[in-house]
């Protein structure tokens, strides 16, 4: 055995073997369902030294609560089971970094993840999360929340201060809560597919880089937007846009600019101050009908075909 537990085989020999060799468990599918529930239903945790535990797909109701007792532990996948919670002892996981709970019935953010030290990442989309809670200031930096059916992002986005990244497409969020400007590091920010109409002003005390707004019926273009001036990737197709404002131009990082999809039948003129521009779809709106060749990186030509000025050539030295 080289330290990893794939199969029910190699969980009974690793039993019966020496424990501090196991540093992960990964138990996928049905057929590792058995293995699972015998791992769960032990007293105790068997492998002190586990590093990684993965068990999904295996219809697990509840974690064992020795879990908090896995004090090498840095990533615990338990994605697409029947979890309602997690045991209290995992707030004893001091190595832990990672959390996948993905599609399993959770309601709430678990509270012992809240005041781990070493975590960065967990994954909870696919819950019925219903509202998005934080009852400490957690570390958390990655939170993906995606299909969750949230109807907002409220006021508890600001106990999340460390936040780095949020995913939360494929929702019904139809407001965010100013609380959002509390999260200085917010760098990437992905609401597409929501019910959004606007976004608060406060979002540009954040340091976003990525907006995706995909598939929100905002109708025109929240005026915030023009002040993320570490803007580089904005995503703003089918959004019920016919007007663009001037201002654009002044998302100087701007790299990535997606338009698809909406009824516009003019760009603003200062799209062309834009010297990183380097991909800028247009399909299906108004205007694609009006260029040769609607490829999204011929950013230049198609700038020129609408008679905008293409962004000029910047010279380092």
């Amino acid at each position: 055995m080289d330290g990893r537990i794939r199969t029910s085989e190699s969980l009974h020999q690793a039993l019966a073997g020496d424990p501090t060799e196991v540093v992960e468990v990964f138990l996928q599918g049905p057929a590792a369902a058995a293995a699972c529930r015998l791992l769960c239903d032990l007293d105790r945790a068997p492998f002190p030294s586990l590093q990684r535990l993965v068990l999904v797909d295996a219809g697990i109701e509840a974690l064992p609560e020795w879990l908090g007792e896995l004090q090498r532990l840095q990533s615990l996948v338990v994605w697409g089971n029947a979890l309602r919670s997690l045991p209290d002892s995992t707030a004893d996981l001091c190595a832990l970094a990672r959390v996948d709970a993905g599609g399993n019935q959770l309601t709430e953010l678990p509270e012992p993840l809240a005041a781990l030290p070493t975590l960065q990442r967990v994954d909870l989309s696919r819950n019925p999360l219903r509202r998005l809670t934080a009852t400490h200031a957690a570390r958390i930096e990655v939170l993906d929340v995606r299909s969750c059916g949230l109807t907002a992002l409220g006021a508890d986005l600001a106990r999340l201060p460390s936040l780095r990244e949020l995913s939360a497409s494929d929702n019904e969020i139809a407001t965010v809560s100013e609380g959002v400007g509390e999260l200085s590091g917010l760098r990437r920010l992905d609401l597409s597919r929501n019910r959004l109409r606007s976004l608060p002003a406060t979002l540009a005390s954040t340091a976003l880089e990525i907006l995706a707004l995909w598939g929100n019926p905002l109708g025109a273009l929240p005026a915030v937007v023009l002040q993320l001036a570490g803007l580089r990737h904005l995503d703003l197709g089918h959004c019920g846009l016919s007007h663009l404002p001037e201002g654009l131009g002044q998302l100087r990082a701007l790299a990535h600019l997606d338009l698809s999809g909406n009824e516009l039948g003019s760009l603003p003129q200062d799209l062309g101050q834009l010297p990183e521009l380097g991909w800028l779809d247009l399909d299906e709106t108004p205007l694609a009908s009006r260029l040769d060749d609607d490829d999204p990186e011929e950013v230049g030509a198609t700038l020129s075909a609408l008679g905008i000025p293409s962004p000029p050539v910047e010279h380092h030295e």
